[in-house]
Formats: C-alpha cells, structure tokens, sequence
C-alpha cells in the first residue's frame, strides 16, 4: 500500500512538472486590476447523468479563476441527445466515460495530446489511451443505497439482496444490465448482452433467475428514474446505483455501500472511468491549458465532487466530509477496481439489452 502511495505522489509529481509552464502561463495578471489574464475559451459538453450541473460549474468556475480560461459548458438531458448532436457539431471537450470514449476514438473522432500526461500503472493498458487521448478524473462504479430507516440489514452478497426482495416493492436499479454485467465480471465471466448467447452461460442463467424470482414476488420495482430518488424519500429500502448520482446528498438516514458480489465471486468492482475528451477540430492549444490545470492537483477534489472514486493521490491531510467520499477513497486506494475494454460486445449492445431486460423484469412482476 505505502509503495503504491509513494507512485501516485511521483506520478503526480512529475505531473506538475509537465504541467506547470503552461499554468504559469494562463495565470498571468491583467495590467489593470490585478485580474487573471483572459487567455481564451473553450466549448465542453457532457450529460447530466453523467455530472451534477452544480459540480460541473463548480470546477469551470475555479478553472477561470485561476488560469484565465472560459469554459463554457452545454448540459445534454442524457447521452443520447449528446450524441445526436455531436453528428452534427463538435465541442473543445467532451466529458464522458472511457467506454464511450473508446467507441468515439474507434470511428477517428478523437485527437491526443502532443505529450503524454503521467497516469498511475494501473491504467496503461485501458483504451483509449489515458493521459494523451483519454483523460480520467475518477471511476463511476455500482453503490447499493439504503434507507436505514426501511431496512438496517447488512448484505454479504447479491444472492442474499435479491432472496430479500419479497412480497414488497424492496430494490430498485439505475442500470440492470450493468449489475448482470458487473457481477458476471466478478465471477470472471464474459456477458454479451444478446440473449441467444448469454444464455448459454451457467452464471448468466442463475442471476438472471435470482432476477426474474425476485421480480415474480414483487420484490422489485422498475423504475423509470433516478432509483435513488425512491430510495431517499423513503419510498423503497434499497437501490443499486451509479455513485454519481448520489454526489452531494446528505448522508442522513442513508447508508452507501460497494454493490453486493455473487457468493462464488472474487472481490472485483467493475468501474467506469470518467474524464475529458478532445474530438476532432478541438481547439488543442487552449484545452490543454484546462487539461494542465486538471491535472496539476484539482482532479482529486472534482472526482470526489462528481461522486467518483478519484484516480489522483488522495492527500492525506484531507478530511472527508461525507460517508460517500470516505468510500470512494477508500476503493480508490484499494486493488479491487476492474475497468472493462470498452469495445466489449456488451458495451455495443447495452442499450438494447437493458431495454429486453427492463420489459421482462416488468411483465413478470
């Protein structure tokens, strides 16, 4: 553990070596007034599923404080309304996961830095490539969420999760699909998301059942939004949930925890990495001044903002203000995080996958 601290601060060490001449650079005073110098602007895009808005203008805001730099953001109801645009228009920056990175960066509509930025050992083998092409902050990973005021038990794995949803509305999801896949993965299993083919798996087969019984009982409740919602105004006991969607909520009356793992699985929490893009005909000059910035010691505090376990070396005289962040870090420290290749079969069928999924679950309840 003490070595893999002592990487992370050379790594970001070496970080603020590459970075400092440009940050310099941008913080350069105004004659008059002693205001930073307007050094130039840039377009980011994101979906607020994917960031709080009040997160995102948090950052942009210090950002144009301390170096000069406008970054103007436009907010996409969801991914998919952000990706219709982008056939049309490019911004400077795109925020998004690594997945949906890969998937841009395999049709060429991405560009790299000329440079490579320092990133931990960890992440050298993900695509695309991070530091140069892909930028991350920090992993949205699978939380269970509970209301203690509904249900104070404990939940050593996904099997015992599932045999308590009973008789009652009593688990919700943000993303069913992702917790068959999340859990499949931990097994050491591949899922496809096409049924044809992931029926023949053993393991798809029990979980999908453990599923479709919880779901026959009543014990599940397809939502057809933030699931987390529900569970925070009391309206179900439990939800499994992207960690982002629970950046900045009060800790009271709630309890945040890592998503439940099959009996038979190794410790091993599939997690996304979140970060920054450049598509084609980005203004590089500029965006590399935010991407300096970042990376010179504010990435840690956005991560942990966004409700993402951060990729920076955690500083040790920090002090977490919120249930939330005290896991995220300790995960983020931990050996226990898995990123999957975003060109997997399951990320190109995903969409359609949780659809059939959502529509089975619902028809048997």
């Amino acid at each position: 553990m003490k070595k893999g601290i002592v990487r992370r601060v050379l790594i970001l060490a070496l970080a603020g070596l590459l970075c400092l001449g440009m940050v310099l650079y941008a913080r350069k005073a105004e004659e008059n007034g002693g205001q930073r110098a307007a050094v130039g602007s840039i377009r980011l895009w994101y979906a607020a599923p994917d960031c709080a808005p009040a997160v995102m203008e948090d950052l942009l805001s210090r950002c144009r404080e301390e170096t000069g730099l406008a970054v103007f953001a436009d907010c996409f109801p969801d991914e998919q309304t952000l990706a219709a645009a982008l056939e049309t228009d490019r911004p400077d920056l795109l925020f998004c996961s690594h997945i949906r990175a890969a998937h841009i960066d395999g049709i060429g509509g991405l560009v790299a830095l000329d440079e490579t930025l320092p990133i931990p050992e960890s992440l050298k083998e993900i695509q695309p490539a991070p530091g140069r092409v892909f930028f991350p902050i920090g992993s949205r990973l699978l939380l269970l969420l509970q209301n203690t005021a509904l249900t104070k038990e404990k939940f050593d794995n996904l099997e015992s999760l599932l045999n308590a949803a009973a008789d009652t509305p009593f688990l919700a999801a943000d993303d069913w699909s992702m917790l068959l896949y999340a859990a499949m993965r931990a097994e050491g299993k591949e899922m496809q998301g096409l049924p044809e083919k992931d029926r023949e798996n053993k393991s798809y087969r029990t979980l999908y059942n453990l599923l479709g019984e919880a779901s026959f009982r009543g014990g599940l409740a397809i939502t057809e939004r933030d699931a987390a919602e529900y569970v925070r105004q009391g309206m179900l006991p439990c939800a499994i949930v992207r960690s982002g969607t629970l950046a900045g909520v009060s800790d009271d009356g709630l309890r945040v925890s890592p998503m439940p793992l099959p009996k038979r699985a190794e410790t091993a929490y599939t997690a996304e990495l979140m970060g920054f893009a450049m598509p084609n005909g980005a203004n590089a000059e500029n965006t590399k001044i935010f991407l300096c910035w970042l990376w010179n010691g504010q990435g840690r505090e956005a991560a942990l903002n966004a409700g993402l376990a951060p990729v920076a070396n955690p500083d040790p005289k920090a002090v977490p203000d919120s249930e939330l962040k005290q896991l995220l870090l300790t995960l983020s420290e931990s050996d226990s995080l898995v990123w999957p290749d975003g060109r997997e079969a399951f990320f190109m069928n995903h969409e359609s996958c949780e659809a059939r999924l959502r529509a089975a679950l619902d028809l048997l309840a």
